[in-house]
């Protein structure tokens, strides 16, 4: 579930919006172009200020020690940070958070700034002296501008995101698309459904290519779908869920991830298409056979289309990778349904004892006494009575519980008939 070959691979190697490692000559965001270098100034007006006024401030201490080779390799270290900042793409498979790494770069200039004094004084400490004072002098300064934005832009947090907003249309693609996705996070955040749904839907128009923008536009024609004031409307997104989910699941190739299919899956069992559904599921468990609520999720769909045997096979597996995996209960109305009563009653009990939903749990239990004294007198044989009177409790408890219940309420009925024409019979 970690960053494996496999992510990696997905990520890396195949996908769409990673054509080459290094920035295009030309073209609207080549290394030629006014955008290229306007995203740079954009980036250094955050990053650079400090480690400039640093680098001025020692500039004859740097100057003093060029020719040392600690200086040359911290030199040539903070250049070559540079030059990936120029020329390498700022999209690099999984890794998102570039800004970061580029900040980061420039420490390395601070640790030359600092490390210079000392090697041309030859010894700790040395050079330093009249630098500090000069330094602290800049120091605060420099915090106060670089903190006081940060807290305005946490402040005004609308005009934040509406700036935003109107910068990011100047982005390259990816980037661009990225943003939008972001803002789409945010406003999904904050149940501004339809917000959301603007900023993933001009995710997917400005990079069509990566899989992952259609899954998450399919999630907010969910989300639409679940809030639809009619039958007709809720289709509508339901439909438009499942092609974009479908989409995402085309150009994520040959491996793509198990939660696309996940939730298309979903999107097809909220239109009752079940059978479409469990081959959703079931592409999924093949994804990712580790992961027990995806087999739970399989054996809930293959109950709705009675496939009750490869029911229990999904919900045993469930419990094999996860023993807490709430399921006995739709496991043993696998067994039921399939009539064998034994299997069933040992797993409602088993959920009873762990602790899950006692009613339909208790339910189950009566249902499966019921039906093992039913097949006894098919047979000929004489019922266990002991059995069918804590079924009689079982089910009494259900119906106390829930009066509206029918199905409990008319298996009651049912067991009472039973128990009345039995036990005279055993008296004889």
């Amino acid at each position: 579930t970690g960053y494996d070959h496999d992510f990696f691979r997905r990520e890396f190697l195949e996908a769409k919006n990673t054509k080459s490692l290094w920035v295009p000559l030309t073209g609207p965001h080549g290394l030629l172009s006014i955008e290229h270098w306007r995203d740079l100034l954009n980036l250094g007006l955050l990053s650079l200020p400090v480690p400039l006024a640093l680098v001025a401030i020692r500039a004859r201490t740097i100057l003093e020690g060029a020719r040392l080779r600690l200086v040359q390799f911290l030199l040539v270290h903070a250049a070559s940070v540079g030059v990936f900042l120029l020329l390498i793409d700022r999209k690099l498979g999984g890794a998102r958070d570039w800004d970061l790494f580029a900040a980061h770069g420039f420490g390395i200039v601070l640790l030359a700034v600092w490390a210079i004094g000392d090697a041309v004084g030859g010894r700790e400490g040395a050079g330093s002296r009249g630098v500090v004072p000069a330094l602290a002098r800049v120091a605060l300064p420099a915090a106060f501008l670089l903190s006081v934005p940060w807290f305005l832009l946490l402040h005004l947090e609308s005009a934040s995101i509406a700036r935003f907003t109107d910068i990011a249309a100047g982005f390259p693609a990816f980037p661009r698309a990225y943003a939008y996705e972001e803002l789409g996070k945010y406003y999904r955040n904050h149940r501004e459904v339809d917000l959301a749904l603007e900023m993933y839907e001009h995710c997917v128009e400005t990079f069509p290519g990566n899989g992952r923008f259609h899954v998450l536009l399919g999630s907010m024609y969910i989300q639409k779908a679940a809030i639809a004031q009619d039958e007709t409307e809720k289709l509508s997104y339901l439909t438009q869920a499942e092609a974009a989910y479908r989409e995402g699941a085309r150009l994520q190739g040959s491996n793509p991830a198990p939660g696309t299919y996940v939730n298309l899956a979903r999107s097809l069992a909220l239109q009752d298409r079940w059978e479409e559904a469990v081959d959703a599921y079931g592409r999924a468990s093949e994804l990712n056979p580790s992961d027990a609520d995806i087999w739970e999720d399989l054996g809930h769909a293959l109950l709705r289309v009675r496939r009750l045997e490869d029911a229990i096979g999904a919900y045993s597996n469930a419990i094999a990778l996860n023993p807490a995996q709430q399921v006995r209960r739709q496991l043993g109305a696998a067994y039921l349904g399939l009539g064998r009563f034994d299997e069933a009653e040992a797993v409602f009990r088993d959920g009873l004892r762990l602790g899950e939903e006692p009613k339909q749990l208790r339910y189950g239990i009566g249902a499966s006494l019921v039906g093992r004294a039913e097949r006894a007198i098919q047979r000929g044989e004489v019922p266990n009575l002991e059995g069918l009177a804590e079924a009689e409790q079982m089910l009494r408890s259900v119906v106390t519980t829930d009066p509206s219940d029918k199905e409990a309420a008319a298996l009651y009925q049912r067991l009472r008939q039973l128990s009345s024409n039995q036990l005279p019979a055993s008296g004889q």
